[in-house]
């Protein structure tokens, strides 16, 4: 491999606007990464995002946006691959446009998320997977069940996540004795809002002010929505549906704790932005949470169909706002020491030195 120019990365991705999922969140850490890696003169990138529309550029590298044209989308991917040493995709969907282009294959990265590659995966996904010449995970827990389900994903290596921010948000003052949840309401993604509604009759005959505030919506939200109807405790939840951005910021910093005791998150972004903001968490015993928050350091980890367990954690924590102002402490220093954007960058970059060091064909980034 000819060394004198940086390594040519082609990025391939979904998207890259903000606030469209946690994807596209995954798709602009690795987007910023590179980008600073750009701006350092170790790589150069050529970009291609699937439903991008418009000129996009936030990023100090070109992006064709191709409006969801999947056939554009195709067509600048195998035009990319002429020219790049390294091809990444963000997740298992994009990485189908990577194809042999006159013979010579480019190594590939992808991306592995959770759900695209456990019990539902749709074929093409797990080919797509299969064809990489290199996986990344989001969490050991995402790996380990996608080789239990399928094999052939032990040889992914593992790149925890991260917020877009490298700042901690400082909240002065009290916070409410409230329980918050904000994630998509979707039928066979269950996130725990049926379990903390169950727990809420429980809660308030314990805690008389506790309010679970639930952000979101999806089309089990109706189902959710009688089901607190009929709860004892049907005037201490409240559904918020669609929140803007600076009223979720609110709730961040108002609420007491963040609660999310769900069956199947990869990782669980919302994890680390709750820590962000100093709040202790309740998870799931399920799924990657144990992983990302540390079970009686910056939360606790929970099984949802447990609902008096889940109920006496949340009372811990709204009960003794002392308890709950360490842990959240303890979250902070957790999610700085491994959640901030540099720390996903210096991790990222790292994972891919050492995809370029092990491809017979790579070339070094050199990175400090």
């Amino acid at each position: 491999m000819n060394s004198s120019h940086p390594t040519r990365v082609l990025f391939g991705c979904e998207r890259l606007a903000a606030g469209r999922g946690g994807i596209s969140r995954v798709a602009r850490l690795m987007a910023r990464a590179l980008g600073d890696a750009a701006t350092a003169g170790k790589v150069s990138v050529n970009c291609a995002s699937l439903s991008d529309e418009g000129d996009v550029r936030e990023f100090p590298f070109p992006v064709a946006a191709q409006g969801g044209s999947r056939a554009r989308f195709l067509f600048h991917v195998l035009r990319g691959l002429r020219h790049a040493d390294l091809a990444i995709y963000d997740f298992a969907g994009t990485a189908r446009a990577h194809v042999r282009w006159f013979g010579h294959r480019v190594p590939s990265l992808t991306m592995i998320h959770g759900i695209e590659v456990w019990e539902q995966a749709m074929p093409h996904h797990l080919k797509s997977c299969r064809q990489a010449t290199f996986l990344l995970a989001n969490s050991a827990f995402t790996r380990d069940k996608a080789n239990r389900i399928h094999g052939g994903f032990a040889r992914a290596r593992v790149c925890w996540l991260a917020t877009e921010e490298d700042e901690p948000v400082v909240v002065k003052g009290e916070r409410k004795l409230q329980i918050f949840i904000v994630g998509r309401m979707q039928n066979g993604r269950d996130k725990g809002h049926s379990a903390l509604i169950d727990a809420m009759p429980q809660v308030v005959a314990r805690v008389p002010s506790a309010r679970l505030i639930i952000v979101g919506a999806g089309d089990t939200c109706d189902v959710l929505k009688h089901q607190a109807s009929a709860s004892a405790a049907k005037s201490a939840i409240e559904f918020r549906g669609f929140v803007p951005e600076q009223e979720i910021k609110e709730l961040w910093a108002e609420s007491a704790v963040f609660a999310m005791p769900s069956y199947g998150e990869g990782f669980g972004l919302v994890y680390i932005e709750a820590m962000r903001y100093g709040l202790p968490v309740v998870a799931s015993t399920l799924d990657a949470a144990t992983e990302i928050n540390l079970h009686g350091q910056t939360g606790y980890n929970v099984d949802p169909r447990d609902v008096p367990s889940l109920s006496n954690v949340l009372v811990a924590l709204l009960d003794s706002p002392v308890k709950a102002r360490e842990m959240g402490a303890a979250g902070q220093r957790h999610w700085s020491a491994h959640f901030r954007y540099s720390a996903f960058r210096e991790r990222f970059l790292q994972q891919l030195q050492q995809v370029l060091n092990d491809d017979t064909n790579g070339a070094l980034l050199n990175l400090p």
